[in-house]
């Protein structure tokens, strides 16, 4: 939690040397790059980035010194900054609060059953130990705790929180980018919506990881031919709760599972309906 104190308030020169060189910020974070590209240039006679970092940082070189310090200027002439945390809960984004008053919480839910399969489609491929069981126990009861924690700031500071589900996104990228951007109160221009539509509507998918993808709407349901029956039913029964309160359906057979025409939830204020239920 203090790391992310420090990317709030661009206090780089206090992070950790794994977070400064963390290879995410080489492909997705523009202003890191450009720290690591300064941190490479000042190091010219070796082509390692991490290598050029780990030396700079341990004899606090003055190269590594001015390449962080250009990275926080720009860091603090930001008009606002945003960190997307896919593993943070509300209940520990609440705790920041008292330190950002101005803070606002964009809480991003998506179908259990595309959850679970997604992560063990990636866990398949990954080189370390993946446990499908655990993984279950872990999101049924973070996602319970997670809608409980969201239900109590939109009934006592509604201002501050947004539940937006990942599929309305996906359906509906323009739109769903709009009502995002005028939750903190942001400028949406063409700008911004030509990069919306290169993401969702592009001439490629990107990798495993990314957000470019050639039709969202398809990414978003591509679960439904990989999960098998039997998981999908597990799932469904054993996170009931959070599934009927954000409107996802039950799909009783293969037919109904695999047929995309047929949804696989109800569109309907999930705010609402989520204030007004006493099971969170």
């Amino acid at each position: 939690m203090e790391e992310l104190k420090y990317w709030l308030t661009c206090d780089l020169e206090k992070f950790s040397l794994a977070s400064l060189t963390d290879d995410f910020h080489r492909t997705f974070t523009s202003a890191m790059q450009a720290f690591l590209s300064c941190v490479r240039h000042g190091n010219s006679h070796t082509n390692n980035t991490r290598d050029a970092s780990f030396r700079f940082a341990g004899n606090t070189s003055p190269d590594f010194q001015l390449c962080l310090r250009k990275a926080r200027t720009q860091c603090l002439t930001s008009n606002i900054i945003i960190l997307k945390l896919i593993r943070l809960s509300v209940e520990q984004a609440i705790t920041l609060l008292p330190f950002f008053p101005n803070m606002k919480i964009i809480h991003l839910v998506r179908d259990p059953r595309a959850i679970i399969n997604s992560r063990q489609e990636v866990g398949k491929t990954a080189k370390n130990d993946f446990n499908a069981a655990n993984l279950q126990i872990e999101t049924f009861s973070r996602l319970q705790k997670d809608l409980s924690d969201t239900k109590f700031l939109m009934t006592y500071y509604p201002s501050i929180i947004k539940l937006v589900q990942y599929e309305d996104i996906a359906e509906h990228p323009v739109e769903a980018a709009k009502d995002l951007y005028a939750f903190p109160g942001l400028t949406f221009d063409d700008k911004i919506e030509r990069f919306v539509k290169s993401q969702t509507q592009s001439s490629s998918n990107g990798c495993q990881f990314c957000t470019q993808r050639r039709n969202s709407t398809v990414t978003s349901i591509q679960w439904r031919s990989r999960i098998k029956l039997n998981e999908a039913q597990y799932l469904l029964n054993s996170c009931k709760n959070s599934m009927s309160i954000l409107g996802y359906l039950d799909l009783p057979d293969n037919q109904t599972l695999r047929y995309l025409s047929v949804p696989s939830r109800l569109r309907y204020n999930v705010t609402k309906a989520l204030v007004g239920d006493d099971r969170f």
